[in-house]
């Protein structure tokens, strides 16, 4: 063999080289790059699913301390079932409805987020959604009496007790968030 010829193959084979090297370099940064945007993606989606559940666990136990509050006779709950809450209270202050108006307030869950919707005096304004970003979610209510057991009379209710549980399917492993709380009702 000339040495013309020595010198193509070794370069050939040199290319053959470095081309498994270049290959081989980039499944590797291909495999950290799914890795760190993968563990990014799990973080996000861990805060989305915390900030759900705060956000839910804040308004729905600031809208059941009201339930029955002023009403002189009227029913408190319109709706009790373990998928849904439909309470009612006279809006004293003007929080959500004017001043002195019967304030209607109904959580359910659709689909996967939950819903809350608000009537003044029987007209109703835009349901509020809260999604749970493509996750799987839950939301339970369990209506207890004086002595804490559950009950389907309205009239003894003195205590809702709801469960928001969030789950959220990722490539990496299944994580949830999940709250579990009380509100004892204030004129009931």
């Amino acid at each position: 063999m000339s040495h013309e010829s020595h010198k193509r193959g070794a370069t050939l084979l040199e290319m053959i080289v470095g081309v498994g090297l270049l290959v081989i370099v980039g499944v590797i940064f291909g495999r950290v790059y799914k890795s760190m945007s993968g563990s990014t993606a799990s973080v996000i989606a861990t805060a989305d699913m915390q900030t759900l559940v705060k956000t839910f666990d804040q308004q729905i136990h600031s809208d059941l301390a009201r339930a029955g509050f002023g009403l002189q006779g009227i029913g408190v709950f319109s709706r009790m079932d373990a998928k849904a809450a439909e309470f009612n209270y006279r809006d004293l202050v003007g929080t959500y409805c004017k001043e002195g108006q019967l304030a209607s307030i109904r959580y359910f869950q659709y689909g996967k987020s939950i819903s809350r919707s608000i009537a003044c005096d029987g007209t109703g304004i835009p349901d509020k959604a809260t999604g749970a970003s493509g996750d799987s979610l839950d939301l339970a209510f369990r209506y207890l009496d004086n002595a804490g057991k559950p009950t389907t009379d309205a009239n003894l209710v003195k205590t809702v007790e709801y469960t928001l549980r969030v789950v959220s399917l990722r490539e990496n492993g299944i994580k949830q968030r999940a709250t579990t709380s009380s509100v004892n009702l204030a004129n009931n």
